[in-house]
């Protein structure tokens, strides 16, 4: 092989064993919580932190393609694991940086009330069939809209997160276009 096609399936492999790397580790964290063995550090965090950590990851990917992702909080808290928790909300992004198209933004709006913190990932892409919304969150369901390499364990994993923590997430179509995922922790009990 010459030293250019060399090098491009080097760089081929390396990202297809990433992704297959990701796969495995997704689902050894998936079984973890199916057994109930995967453990859960409950502590107050600052919104704005967890997003803000969550958001990092996709900065490059979505530099190139000129989408903006808009964090709208302040202080916000919210009680979770900081880890889980951050992978959730990653595993939000990365779904609405996919299905924005180039140029689109991804809104992230926290509210906070005296039962729970309110979380909003928006984006402005193509939105979810109405026969795709009610299965968004089972896993290895790809929707209509789904990208062929996808798996279809992403959102699966983000609602096994957030409910593990008592949680809740749901999805519905903004009707400016795009997707609305509505992510509430609810507050701790003193």
């Amino acid at each position: 092989l010459s030293g250019d096609k060399a090098l491009y399936y080097r760089r081929d492999i390396k990202k297809q064993l990433e992704k297959l790397q990701w796969l495995i580790e997704t689902l050894l964290k998936m079984s973890k919580i199916d057994a109930k063995t995967a453990i859960f550090h409950r502590q107050q965090l600052l919104a704005k932190d967890i997003l803000s950590k969550a958001m990092e990851p996709f900065a490059i990917p979505m530099e190139l393609k000129e989408q903006k992702c808009v964090l709208n909080c302040s202080n916000e808290k919210m009680f979770g694991d900081d880890q889980w928790t951050m992978e959730a909300f990653s595993n939000l992004i990365k779904n609405a940086m996919e299905h924005t198209p180039d140029g689109g933004t991804i809104q992230l709006i926290v509210s906070e009330n005296p039962l729970y913190t309110e979380v909003i990932v928006q984006d402005n892409g193509e939105g979810i069939t109405e026969e795709d919304i009610p299965y968004m969150f089972e896993r290895f369901y790809k929707g209509k809209n789904a990208k062929p390499e996808s798996v279809g364990i992403g959102l699966a994993f983000a609602r096994m997160i957030i409910t593990a923590q008592n949680g809740t997430i749901s999805v519905k179509n903004h009707p400016d276009g795009g997707a609305c995922f509505t992510v509430r922790f609810y507050k701790q009990i003193i």
